[in-house]
């Protein structure tokens, strides 16, 4: 689907870190996913006073969701905590699975003075590294039990409180926070390949960014494999789905059942999620 022919989803903060509702989209129900009662972003630790201003003012936030680790969200606190907005940290995964996707990777410590030059480098300094770092850590994502219960959680405090907006966020706002958001997508009814068009948007979204980096890199190095590494660590992409979707169609055989079964997220629970989150055509 060309990007272009998506709903623009931005959230008009002056500080937003990929921030952006996830609605708009048609649904094979002939309903639309309502604009704004959830946001996904990146680490809004970023966000200056006046963000969270207009977050509650203009959008109603009320809750926001941190999907990071405890250590994560210790290192870079999302926010000095207000009485007025609820905040919940639930990890889709703790502090020991990047090291532990890392040894599968079998990259070597680098001194590099960059950061992201010198992770690619612990990746295997290879582009391959970088993927199978991050099939690694989408498996985790789609299959492990901590995971599992968070999004169950997640869906469950959906139907709970269907008032006011919830904004959830991870590190950088692509892959935790992009598999929660086509998960969230899916359930209400949009079909998959569009699902996957709004996962990649963040690409577009943080196009300058990641630009800006890469720049940046080339002060370091001019070997193109290191560019190109580092440039998939910054950003997202589809093939980093493919070994736990597969993985989840050998064990459950579809998505719908996976909802059922490993996300306790019932058909019955899903229509009302969908009563909730999604409105009629025009």
């Amino acid at each position: 689907m060309n990007a272009s022919m998506l709903p623009d989803g931005t959230v008009h903060i002056p500080h937003g870190n990929n921030t952006r509702h996830l609605g708009g989209y048609n649904t094979c129900h002939g309903r639309i996913v309502t604009d704004h009662p959830l946001i996904r972003s990146g680490n809004p630790a970023g966000f200056h006073p006046a963000d969270w201003d207009i977050l509650q003012s203009r959008y109603d936030l009320r809750r926001f969701i941190d999907l990071r680790s405890a250590g994560e969200a210790a290192e870079a606190p999302a926010m000095a905590h207000r009485s007025d907005i609820e905040y919940h940290n639930w990890p889709l995964f703790d502090d020991s699975v990047p090291g532990e996707a890392l040894d599968r990777v079998g990259g070597a410590q680098s001194v590099c003075e960059n950061e992201l030059l010198r992770f690619y480098y612990e990746l295997g300094g290879s582009p391959e590294g970088v993927n199978e770092f991050y099939r690694h850590i989408y498996s985790v994502i789609l299959h492990g039990a901590q995971s599992r219960a968070a999004m169950a959680r997640f869906f469950d405090m959906l139907l709970a409180y269907p008032a006011g907006c919830t904004l959830f966020h991870c590190k950088g706002g692509k892959d935790r926070t992009g598999v929660l958001a086509a998960l969230y997508l899916h359930a209400l009814g949009v079909d998959w390949e569009t699902c996957m068009a709004d996962y990649l948007l963040t690409n577009r979204f943080t196009a300058a960014a990641i630009q800006e980096q890469i720049a940046g890199l080339r002060r370091h190095t001019d070997d193109p494999d290191a560019l190109e590494g580092c440039r998939r660590i910054i950003s997202v992409d589809r093939t980093y789905w493919d070994r736990a979707m597969t993985e989840l169609t050998a064990e459950f055989g579809s998505l719908d059942r996976y909802f059922t079964e490993a996300l306790a997220l019932t058909p019955e629970k899903r229509i009302q999620l969908r009563r909730q989150y999604t409105r009629a055509a025009a």
